[in-house]
């Protein structure tokens, strides 16, 4: 493996920022247009204001580098959620598998600090999600934790539905809808099934 290797999101990505950012700039061209037609007022500072933060964040989009040495990982630009880390300063890492339409997660847990830090698999593309996982290895192999599979997830959530559906004789049919409904049906299951 190189020293130090430079990973970038796929190049569709970037064709989707570009459109991103001609939507964005409408926002901005209204806004500032209703500065002119009414002057100061609420709708002429909210659509200048999401404009601009659309468009500086697909702007920003585009650039996305993810670099891995063996001094840690650095992600930039910082607006589209940039870090540091040093291998030292990792407690834990792990692959999230992809739940539901998800994209593949690689999630470090850092020491001294609440949230993790996440590199999505479209974010290093170039030259792949394998090759990341590699070199992540190379360096901290040790300090991997290996999470649930989709399938396991479900699994415990069906398992808990049946004492209710085995009773009733409903376990196959909730289990085969559950698994052909969209991912928002099977949120909303799941959040239904939390409350009751």
């Amino acid at each position: 493996m190189p020293s130090q290797t430079i990973y970038r999101p796929r190049r569709l990505s970037k064709i989707l920022s570009g459109i991103a950012v001609i939507f964005c700039l409408t926002f901005l061209i209204f806004g500032l247009m209703f500065f002119y037609a009414m002057g100061i007022h609420f709708f002429s500072f909210a659509f200048t204001g999401l404009g601009l933060i659309g468009v500086v964040a697909c702007v920003s989009s585009i650039f996305i580098r993810i670099v891995v040495s063996a001094d840690g990982i650095k992600k930039s630009p910082w607006i589209t959620a940039g870090f540091v880390l040093r291998w030292e300063n990792i407690d834990s890492w792990s692959v999230i598998p992809p739940r539901f339409d998800d994209p593949r997660l690689v999630r470090f847990r850092i020491r001294g600090r609440r949230l993790p830090r996440v590199v999505a698999d479209y974010d290093v593309e170039n030259p792949g999600f394998e090759t990341f996982l590699e070199q992540i290895k190379e360096y901290i192999s040790q300090k991997e934790i290996v999470e649930k599979e989709t399938a396991e997830i479900y699994y415990d959530f069906f398992f808990s539905l049946n004492a209710y559906s085995l009773s009733t004789g409903t376990a196959p049919l909730i289990y085969k809808a559950a698994n052909r409904a969209p991912r928002s049906t099977r949120i909303a299951a799941i959040i239904f099934y939390n409350k009751t």
